[in-house]
């Protein structure tokens, strides 16, 4: 008894335990204690990401601005369309640059949007529960992933286009990179020469790039080339793209750069707007340009929410289990023992009876009477 008492206590035995259909909090408290030998079986190992991630995003203010309002930018064109001296005038391009810049937030809703869906898509795998911690990490890094991929892909879409532009030298539509001379000849019929635009300040022709930009400036009533105001920020080049991702929108926060625009453009009373807030949060400097914009994909901020309950749910452990080394306690040991006592009177009862019986005969001693002395009379 007291080798087996001592030899029980003494031993480290495994121990298994299990809880079935444990609750997320169950599951949380097991994972606080035993993080490193808990185990949860998921009966669904393949679970959408629509069911525990929910996304939101924040296009930079501009693209909620009236600066890309269609009715503001049509109201410019119109009151503008019979510009057509003084190029490089500021006045010419600007309702393109608008409209080109309220294309570029409109191609990054619908991307981001598209996006979105496809990421919804996918499908998490886990064979067991993932631990919460873990789980926020795989699925953040996993978001993160996916953008990057999304905004390489418009980086060479939008690189591709621009190449190609610039290698077939392509004619703009409003004579920004070629114009037509008339040239008058009292020997030869009259001709009209393709002549491209050259930016001298910058000492570009578009002939040779169509990268060709220079600050955009805003003339004299007459056109004498002599410069009124310098709008900051803002270019004009050989394409009305190329020109606004090397532009910023410095002028669309400042009040004073906007009344000035007003007054040069002859805008209408009505269409008086109020500049950007610069004292809104951001992760852009007024002096970003609109390229570096376009290549974050004009994303202010990401709201991302991981639900774990979701998770958990549909994960849907049967079990949970863990196992561990420790020594017998008290109990188990007093039961132990206490069994080993009951077991063995029962294999006594049945046993040792029997054996009496068998070796009695062994050590039975037949009983020898003395014989008793003859008296003789």
């Amino acid at each position: 008894m007291t080798i087996l008492i001592t030899y029980n206590a003494s031993i480290n035995v495994p121990k298994t335990i299990t809880i079935d259909k444990p609750t997320l909090m169950q599951y949380l408290d097991l994972y606080s204690t035993h993080s490193e030998i808990l185990t949860c079986p998921c009966t669904t190992i393949s679970i959408g990401y629509e069911k525990f991630v929910h996304i939101q995003y924040t296009l930079h203010q501009v693209c909620n601005s009236t600066f890309v309002n269609n009715s503001y930018i049509e109201n410019i064109f119109w009151q503008n369309s019979t510009i057509t001296i003084g190029f490089p005038n500021f006045f010419i391009t600007y309702p393109y640059i608008l409209n080109a810049l309220a294309l570029f937030c409109q191609l990054m809703d619908n991307i981001l949007s598209d996006s979105l869906i496809e990421f919804y898509s996918n499908q998490y795998l886990s064979v067991t529960v993932t631990s919460k911690q873990l789980f926020e990490l795989q699925v953040q890094a996993s978001f993160q992933q996916f953008i990057i991929s999304k905004i390489n892909d418009l980086l060479f879409i939008m690189q591709f286009i621009r190449d190609t532009t610039q290698a077939n030298n392509f004619f703009s539509g409003i004579l920004t990179n070629y114009d037509f001379e008339f040239v008058l000849s009292s020997y030869y019929q009259d001709t009209t020469l393709l002549q491209p635009i050259p930016f001298e300040l910058s000492n570009c022709s578009c002939m040779l790039s169509a990268l060709c930009t220079e600050q955009a400036v805003i003339y004299d009533n007459d056109y004498n080339n002599n410069s009124s105001f310098i709008v900051p920020g803002l270019y004009v080049g050989c394409y009305i793209v190329e020109a606004l991702l090397q532009s910023t929108l410095e002028c669309f926060f400042n009040q004073t750069c906007l009344n000035i625009l007003q007054s040069y453009g002859g805008f209408s009373s009505f269409m008086n707007v109020l500049p950007l807030n610069s004292s809104l949060s951001s992760r852009y400097n007024e002096t970003s340009t609109i390229e570096e914009l376009v290549n974050e994909l004009m994303i202010e901020n990401w709201n991302l929410s991981i639900i774990y309950e979701n998770y958990y749910n549909g994960c849907q452990p049967t079990q949970c289990s863990y196992s561990y080394i420790a020594k017998n306690n008290a109990i188990y040991i007093a039961t132990m023992i206490f069994g080993l006592i009951g077991g063995l009177m029962t294999i006594l009862q049945c046993f040792i009876p029997r054996l009496v019986r068998l070796i009695k005969p062994c050590f039975w001693k037949r009983r020898i009477v003395p014989e008793m002395p003859v008296v003789q009379a």
